[in-house]
């Protein structure tokens, strides 16, 4: 299991560093597209995740991560009622500020996936430790 976490991590790590080479490229088409790609992954991911999370007891960090998911969703997920309301530029207001408190978000998960997978090795060792002197 902590293999798997270590490819996933290191995945999204790796499409993190596309995105911002992209830029130069792209210009911003390259960065939105694997912005949009990295949060659809880590949603999975973080719902996959979760309770890795809540049995190490990091369950402050990852409900701190779905509270700021679940604003932004809820931001980007109102945009679709209140077109019928405003003008489609008022309303690139509200996406822009999504997308861009999506990018904190985003790394702020890959801090704490780290976070994780850091505990999950040393927990590992040390069972592995403790196995060998019985």
């Amino acid at each position: 299991m902590l293999s798997f976490f270590k490819i996933d991590y290191y995945s999204q790590y790796g499409l993190c560093i596309l995105m911002f080479l992209s830029i130069p490229f792209l210009f911003l088409y390259g960065f939105m597209a694997g912005l949009f790609m990295l949060g659809c992954w880590q949603l999975l991911s973080a719902a996959l995740t979760t309770s890795c999370f809540l049995k190490a007891g990091q369950s402050r960090i990852i409900f701190t991560y779905w509270k700021w998911t679940s604003l932004i969703l809820a931001l980007l997920l109102l945009c679709i009622p209140l077109s019928i309301l405003f003008d489609p530029d008022d309303l690139q207001v509200i996406g822009v500020i999504a997308v861009i408190g999506s990018i904190p978000v985003a790394f702020y998960y890959l801090l704490i996936y780290k976070r994780l997978i850091d505990h999950l090795s040393i927990k590992k060792e040390i069972g592995g430790i403790i196995k060998s002197n019985h």
